[in-house]
């Protein structure tokens, strides 16, 4: 996973989600990753509802990747 500093409620600045778009799309290039498989921490957190970060839409970021 890729930590972040922020409480999940919080809006990220545009630098900070272009500047994680970037890293995720390095990422998945370097080790082969389909965009179906980046996960938000509130998405992979176990029991479901126990995390609520990042506080953005994950399938609009998703979109950004592809």
């Amino acid at each position: 996973g890729i930590p972040s500093t922020d409480t999940g409620h919080a809006y990220w600045p545009e630098i900070q989600y272009q500047s994680y778009l970037q890293g995720v799309k390095a990422l998945q290039i370097a080790y082969n990753v389909p965009t179906s498989r980046v996960l938000g921490h509130k998405e992979a957190a176990v029991p479901a509802g126990r995390k609520q970060d990042p506080n953005f839409s994950m399938d609009e970021f998703r979109a950004a990747l592809d």
